[in-house]
């Protein structure tokens, strides 16, 4: 779509026209976003380490036991609910996205095309702003008061009849769609699968909450708020820029203290904040985005997601009236990104979210009113979900091979990762032992292939994980994220630790905490459908 810059707007870029991009759309909009805010590169924690690139049929060999093949067992749930999963997968569109088409070998991560700034500003949800992408926005409201726009879910109850059909129509609980039902958002990977999807709403939503609770600029608090300053038409300081840094401050704080403390080793954490950064160097000052972490060790998600899931009244386990749970395929088929439905004549069902496919996000995240209903994420380990062996394709994987694990260690391999035990050593931290990798039932498989003395850096986070139960990263994976994380705060200008060391949260029930749960509830989205037989 047209680039729409607003009157009396001007963006300085050095050596940019913007007039010359009306016909280039949102990818001339989402380079310059990237390259306004600084550097937003790929580059390596260990720049010093061997590059490790075993063949692509040794990768595919290992990649074809890492299988879950009791993905229905409760045995191998953790204790982590079930939303933190794709929280992860929110934060990652928010931090890092890499554009190589393919599989390229590639030695300097430098020239990776990056899409996203790594910073934890939400620029996947605000975009670049009311004034250059006002299509984001609900136009009722000027830049200075900026609201997202809300999309509507499907005048029919159901979809191809799939599910019951007595639930309200035209909720304003989708999000916001153009008139080819592509979702109107910052970024459009979060349309991916409907979980991501809702979860993005809950944001759009939680600003817009947020707008009605902050005090205007008439009394400017000391010290301003200076943030987003690509998007303010004067510089100046308004409701909408004290808005967006609350929010942003409240999803920092969530990130740090309930996705981090959830999935890393807390003490670690806590050293990387209270003695600083030992491995990941700023830039300039300002942040950058490790291979390490982006290829490898951000990864335990994808052994963290389930087969099927306990969505709402209409689809769970519970049996009738309910009619099947939400397995991983139909959380695909009921988003655009996911390609919606299709009908019999191969045309969009419908170009909306059906409304019997609003979440119940007390499935997903912990409200305090107890775990039977809750989703349990699986623990991080070796095992992944026999699904994400085959993937959507072309929806998601776009060129072979489909199988998430050959994906991710391929990746590993071509951007020229270390291995987990040379980084343990890079770190100072105690190694597995190849006793221990050469373990288990994909022991033969990995003495066979010399992986359990050099190991691809992506199962070494996961075996790691899985030696110590499951429930946490361990001591490799846990140090990356921790100083990845910390590090893109430290270094953003948009950030509480960089801006407001002091800073609490102040929105939650309790004064310095804040959860999704809180989030959620003050976005007005917890279970819009009501209870079903299960409560």
């Amino acid at each position: 779509m047209p680039c729409n810059h607003g009157k009396g707007f001007r963006l300085d870029i050095p050596n940019v026209d913007l007039e010359q991009f009306d016909d280039d759309g949102e990818a001339t909009r989402v380079g310059l976003l990237n390259g306004f805010l600084g550097p937003g590169k790929f580059g390596r924690m260990f720049p010093d380490s061997e590059k490790f690139r075993p063949d692509d049929a040794d990768l595919t060999e290992l990649a074809q036991v890492m299988r879950d093949n009791a993905p229905q067992d409760p045995s191998g749930d953790s204790q982590i609910p079930g939303g933190i999963t794709y929280l992860g997968q929110f934060i990652d569109h928010d931090i890092t996205g890499d554009k190589t088409a393919g599989f390229p070998e590639i030695d300097d991560v430098a020239t990776i095309e990056q899409a996203r700034s790594p910073s934890l500003d939400l620029d996947s949800v605000y975009g670049m702003g009311p004034q250059m992408q006002p299509e984001l926005y609900d136009p009722a409201f000027p830049p200075d008061r900026a609201r997202f726009l809300i999309g509507k879910t499907s005048p029919k109850p159901s979809l191809l009849g799939i599910g019951l059909g007595d639930a309200p129509t035209l909720l304003a609980h989708d999000l916001p769609r153009g008139p080819d039902s592509t979702a109107l958002i910052g970024d459009g990977r979060n349309e991916e699968n409907l979980v991501i999807a809702q979860t993005h709403l809950a944001f759009l939503k939680f600003h817009n909450a947020v707008m009605d609770v902050t005090p205007g600029p008439e009394a400017p608090p000391a010290g301003g708020y200076d943030s987003c300053c690509y998007s303010r038409p004067d510089g100046g300081d308004t409701l909408f820029h004290r808005a967006q840094r609350i929010v942003r401050f409240h999803y920092q704080w969530i990130v740090l203290h309930e996705f981090l403390e959830s999935i890393i080793d807390p003490a670690v954490l806590q050293d990387v904040l209270d003695n600083g950064l030992k491995f990941y160097e700023l830039k300039d000052g300002k942040p950058y985005m490790p291979v390490e972490f982006s290829v490898a060790a951000y990864r335990f998600g994808h052994s963290m997601i389930r087969e099927n899931y306990g969505w709402n009244r209409t689809f769970n386990n519970a049996g009738s009236p309910a009619l099947t749970a939400a397995v991983f395929k139909l959380l695909f088929a009921f988003t655009r990104g996911g390609g919606f439905q299709p009908s019999g004549d191969g045309t969009l069902a419908d170009t909306a979210l059906p409304s019997n496919w609003v979440i119940d996000w007390r499935r997903f995240f912990d409200f305090g009113a107890g775990e039977a209903l809750l989703n349990k994420a699986r623990q991080m380990n070796t095992l992944i979900s026999p699904m994400m062996h085959a993937l959507p394709s072309p929806s998601v994987a776009a060129e072979a091979p489909v199988s998430l694990p050959d994906r991710n260690l391929r990746r590993g391999s071509r951007v020229g990762l270390p291995t987990g035990q040379d980084v343990a050593d890079a770190m100072g931290l105690p190694k597995l032992s190849a006793a221990v990798l050469g373990s288990g039932a994909q022991g033969p498989v990995v003495k066979q292939l010399g992986f359990d003395v050099k190991t691809p850096l992506w199962y070494y986070v996961l075996r790691e994980a899985e030696e110590g139960g499951g429930e946490r990263l361990g001591a490799v994976g846990s140090r990356i994220l921790a100083e990845t994380f910390v590090g893109m705060l430290k270094g953003s200008p948009h950030s509480y630790l960089s801006d407001e060391p002091g800073w609490t949260p102040h929105l939650g029930q309790a004064p310095g905490s804040f959860e999704m749960s809180e989030l959620i509830t003050m976005a007005g989205e917890i279970n819009v459908l009501g209870v079903g037989i299960e409560g």
